[in-house]
């Protein structure tokens, strides 16, 4: 795998998402497809092969096309592999089973011994027409084994028979050196002449094939992530689809999972929002087939950045997460689990986001007391407007890996403390009613160093304007560069000492 789609699948937080991409989809994206289809069939080859070694006569075995990102058990490197839930579904397809619902492989193996009996039906497989009526997709499987045989004793027949002229013999070897790639696999190939075809022994090699998957799953998974595909991509434009490509299917993974899965599989999308800045407007767009309805759907980045606010506004619970100062190459993906684990418990433990609830329903209660006297258009631009302000916040503060975040009550109710390795402090106002889940308006942003944060915080508001410790900005014009300033300067205050003497004296509660 090259480095641009090896570096493109790796961006982030490394904690292991997996995600399924069709290979349609990925072929779409290069410019070389040819090259691209060359790397897909050599690792088809490769578990053919593998099977082939592990089964006597084993069937020709034509995996679904899907692929899957995926992340070794000890490392944090993510590749690209064929996907185990593909090789799920093509057992599915072959046993004729698709009117039940199987979740993976290890379902598919274990349901109501499902498995065991189909495969007790495959072994009494005796005719055609048997085969035909119980496993349609085999019976094509077999057809194509029977004319292979035909053809392969044609071509036999024309190379080594007495009668075919020279010209023929040159004529018919030239023709299989184009189709086949080595002398090999030419020589593979004019054996099948000689090949015992039919029914029953294709059933029962099918039924072996399956129940080796099944007895050694662990295995054939490990085989499979060991052999990931080594997909090229070359232009500077083919990255930038590739990398919209990811990060929808990401996204569409946060809507799919359960709710304790989610917030893994949005690092991935929050991290590729966070790089592309202000080119939200580029022209990269990209064509996907929808899984549900199978219609083809264009994907631009502003595209994708509407679908990701609705995903955030819908789920108040996830938090938009970069770490890009924290260093996980030293790490074990156990110990990056835990890490991130224990950084969403301490956010969770000190953040409040809005209630849990429809876009509407969230924003019905700041409509009816802020735009009363407004237009229904004019509602509605304020309420875009509060919204936008609300997630150009949440994802400012939230990728800015602040070293502590604390709730404010009383008059700070409603404001947030972002406390940053320099030592400084920035409180930001999200909701006017916390338990309402009403959003702020029009409140400005305070400044401080820590070693000050908590005498300030019970000064009024007309107080602490004047002070001469703390510093005001307004939510307009380049407001979020002065913030991204104050939390890069430098700083010389002890975090971690002030921290600990706010706990110890009862100052600050720690979750």
């Amino acid at each position: 795998m090259n480095s641009i789609v090896s570096d493109t699948i790796n961006k982030g937080i490394p904690i292991d998402a997996q995600i399924t991409m069709f290979a349609t989809d990925f072929l779409e994206l290069c410019d070389d497809k040819d090259r691209a289809i060359k790397a897909l069939k050599k690792v088809i080859d490769e578990i053919d092969l593998y099977f082939k070694s592990e089964i006597e006569d084993c069937p020709e075995f034509g995996i679904v096309q899907a692929l899957s990102v995926v992340q070794g058990r000890d490392c944090l490197t993510k590749k690209i592999c064929y996907s185990v839930e593909a090789l799920a579904a093509t057992i599915v397809t072959e046993l004729n089973l698709q009117g039940i619902e199987i979740v993976d492989l290890f379902d598919l193996f274990n349901k109501d011994n499902i498995f065991e009996n189909t495969i007790k039906k495959l072994r009494h497989i005796s005719s055609e027409k048997k085969l035909e009526r119980e496993f349609p997709n085999l019976y094509n499987k077999y057809k194509e084994l029977v004319n292979c045989k035909k053809l392969a004793q044609h071509y036999n027949h024309v190379i080594n028979g007495y009668t075919s002229t020279w010209r023929e013999k040159y004529e018919a070897r030239k023709k299989l050196e184009e189709c086949f790639e080595n002398t090999d696999q030419i020589d593979e190939f004019l054996k099948k002449a000689n090949s015992e075809v039919n029914p029953r022994k294709f059933a029962n090699k099918c039924a072996d094939l399956f129940e080796f998957i099944s007895m050694h799953i662990d295995e054939v998974v490990t085989f499979m992530h060991e052999h990931p595909i080594d997909l090229t991509l070359f232009s500077d434009k083919e990255q930038k689809r590739f990398e919209l490509y990811v990060a929808n299917r990401y996204l569409r993974y946060v809507t799919l999972v359960p709710e304790k899965d989610k917030q893994k599989y949005l690092y991935y999308v929050s991290n590729y929002f966070l790089e592309l800045g202000n080119n939200i407007g580029s022209d990269v767009s990209i064509d996907v087939v929808d899984s549900e309805n199978k219609k083809v759907t264009t994907v631009t980045p502003k595209i994708l950045l509407e679908k990701y606010k609705k995903v955030l506004i819908s789920n108040p619970s996830l938090k938009i997460v970069r770490l890009k100062s924290v260093d996980f190459s030293t790490m074990s993906p156990k110990e990056v689990k835990e890490f991130m684990d224990g950084y969403l418990k301490e956010l969770s433990a000190n953040w409040e986001i809005i209630p849990k609830g429809s876009f509407e329903s969230t924003f019905a209660g700041v409509a009816s007391k802020v735009t009363s006297n407004l237009s229904e258009e004019e509602k509605k631009a304020q309420q875009e407007k509060l919204a936008n302000l609300y997630l150009e916040k949440k994802s400012l503060y939230e990728s800015s890996d602040p070293y502590s975040i604390l709730r404010g009550i009383k008059t700070f109710d409603g404001y947030y403390a972002y406390v940053y390795p320099n030592g400084k402090v920035i409180l930001d106002k999200y909701f006017e009613n916390v338990s309402t889940g009403r959003l702020a308006k029009d409140n400005a942003i305070y400044v401080m160093n820590f070693n000050v944060f908590y005498e300030l915080s019970h000064l009024s508001k007309r107080e602490l304007i004047n002070h001469p410790s703390c510093y005001r900005i307004i939510h307009a014009g380049n407001w979020q560069e002065k913030v991204k300033n104050i939390i890069g300067s430098d700083g010389d205050i002890d975090v971690s000492k002030c921290r600990k003497k706010l706990v110890e004296t009862g100052k600050v509660t720690s979750n």
